[in-house]
């Protein structure tokens, strides 16, 4: 026992010798290792895109190994409370909503109003009142024609289309009535998208003189049943500016300038009353001017024959002309 306790002991003792004199391992030192070997490397799409801007650099102490690398500015940072605070403009943008229904309510409000007043003005409007009409003055009139109602229905419906009817007329009736009234009644057809829609209309004018022409004055304009009083400023316009074109009427003797003065109105026509005024004679040449003062000396000159004198003075007078003569001095 006292053996293999000493074998024992003795290769105990053999190992912690054997312990201590064994070399310990030999490590590199600190200052062999670079930062390269304790820093993971760095992927590429982390690196910043402008490098005038971003600088990399690295630490110079790594404290463990995984440590990232910092970013340093190359300039300073912007002062952000330099500048006065900025306001969101989510308040405003909610004020504008607010608002935006009550400006469409009134919008509304005031093209209905408009609307109506215009409604009310083109087609409810009253009609108008005749205008005063001058008589004719003694003196005044030195012709007066007569315009019979189917002379008068023919000169409106040739007068109507270009008055600025947007239809074609047709059934044209003229009605004269005292107090210097006319009425006409009528059919007017539009064609509107191929269909024809016919309406019939009814006009009262009053006949006036204005420039020495034939004027009219709407009273009362009816469409379909439908009062346009209102519009027949434009109707009237147009139509007083046909009549206006109308020459002076045929068949009346030349070498006057006729003007009407006055007009009225019976169950039997229109009477229209002109006044005749000379126009003035057109000179005569300076040629033919002294020929004649030559011709009459010359005849002065000579011996008048009495009998030829008497046989003149019996001629008689014919297309409502006579001659006379005289004895020269």
């Amino acid at each position: 026992m006292s053996w293999f306790a000493n074998a024992s002991t003795d290769g105990d003792d053999e190992a912690d010798s054997a312990s201590e004199v064994a070399p310990s391992p030999v490590f590199e030192s600190a200052a062999n290792l670079s930062d390269r070997d304790l820093v993971e490397p760095t992927e590429a799409s982390y690196l910043p895109d402008d490098p005038l801007t971003w600088e990399l650099s690295e630490t110079q102490f790594s404290s463990a190994r995984g440590a990232r690398p910092t970013r340093r500015l190359s300039g300073p940072l912007p002062d952000t409370e330099a500048g006065p605070p900025q306001l969101s403009s989510a308040p405003a943008r909610q004020r504008r909503r607010r608002w935006l229904p009550v400006g469409t309510f009134l919008l509304g409000l005031l093209s209905g109003v408009l609307a109506l007043w215009l409604v009310a003005l083109l087609f409810l409007g009253p009609d108008h009142s005749p205008l005063p009409s001058p008589s004719p003055a003694s003196g005044e009139s030195d012709l007066v024609l007569q315009l019979s109602p189917a002379y008068l229905t023919a000169l409106v419906t040739r007068n109507l289309p270009r008055a600025g009817l947007p239809g074609q007329v047709s059934q044209v009736r003229v009605t004269l009535q005292p107090r210097d009234l006319i009425e006409v009644t009528g059919q007017e057809t539009l064609t509107l998208f191929g269909l024809a829609l016919t309406r019939p209309f009814f006009l009262r004018v009053q006949p006036v003189i204005v420039t020495c022409h034939l004027q009219v004055h709407v009273l009362h304009a009816d469409l379909g049943g439908l009062s346009v009083t209102g519009l027949a400023a434009m109707f009237e316009e147009h139509l007083n500016q046909q009549l206006s074109q109308q020459p002076a009427p045929a068949g009346l003797p030349a070498g006057f300038h006729y003007c009407a003065v006055a007009t009225w109105t019976t169950t039997n026509g229109l009477w229209i009353s002109y006044s005749a005024q000379p126009t003035a004679l057109a000179p005569r040449p300076r040629g033919r001017e002294d020929a004649g003062l030559a011709r009459n000396r010359w005849l002065q000159e000579l011996e008048p024959d009495p009998g030829s004198a008497s046989a003149l003075a019996d001629l008689p007078s014919s297309s409502g002309f006579s001659a006379s003569a005289r004895r020269p001095q």
